[in-house]
């Protein structure tokens, strides 16, 4: 007797999906889905775009499986379709600033319990360009190594490399030393200047 789907790991379930078990489709999509929406949303910015690219890539996952050679991991083999059908999308459409909604990311993946520092690691990882962030929240969030993601995003291995230390940098400047409330936006208010004051 086949064991239930939900107990396969995700070569198994991936090959059951090739020979046609639906039930062994719909595991994989229940085990990956939130992820998938997560990784999206990071890359992305967008709550609306991340469901419509989660949505569209299971739509088109099932006839792509069989392409799914089982030399990396699935989910590096997944990352790399949802970044792909991400910057797809983004060609597409006019950018957009990230959103609170990537509280989502950071509360749900890195498991912090402080809430002052889950939003300041969040409004961080926001202040980010994408190639930056996106390496961020790959190596960071989501644990893959430095080749895969040097796969995923299809870019060399040093190149992840740079990125990955350059945005730490940026990050720990932003957590050291946050923009004040007046400054936030592209047109800071200027800092009230100090009269000196004289000896009497």
């Amino acid at each position: 007797m086949p064991s239930a789907p939900e107990t396969r790991d995700d070569t198994a379930l991936v090959a059951a999906c090739v020979d046609g078990d639906r039930d062994a489709f719909a595991a994989l999509y229940r085990r990956h889905r939130d992820r998938t929406f997560r990784l999206a949303l990071s890359v992305t910015g967008d709550r609306e775009v991340a469901a419509d690219v989660t949505q569209d890539v299971f739509l088109k996952l099932q006839d792509r499986l069989a392409a799914f050679e089982g030399r990396a991991r699935f989910t590096t083999w997944l990352h790399r379709i949802v970044v792909n059908a991400c910057h797809d999308t983004l060609r597409k459409r006019k950018p957009t600033p990230i959103p609170d909604d990537l509280e989502d990311i950071a509360a749900v993946e890195s498991g912090t319990s402080e809430v002052n520092d889950r939003l300041a690691v969040v409004a961080a990882l926001a202040d980010l360009s994408e190639d930056f962030r996106v390496v961020v929240v790959l190596h960071d969030l989501y644990d893959h190594r430095y080749e895969e993601i040097a796969g995923i995003l299809d870019i060399p291995l040093g190149t992840v490399k740079s990125r990955l230390a350059r945005a730490r940098l940026r990050l720990a400047e932003l957590l050291r030393d946050p923009p004040r409330e007046e400054e936030v936006g592209n047109n800071p208010a200027p800092r009230e200047r100090r009269t000196p004051r004289t000896k009497p």
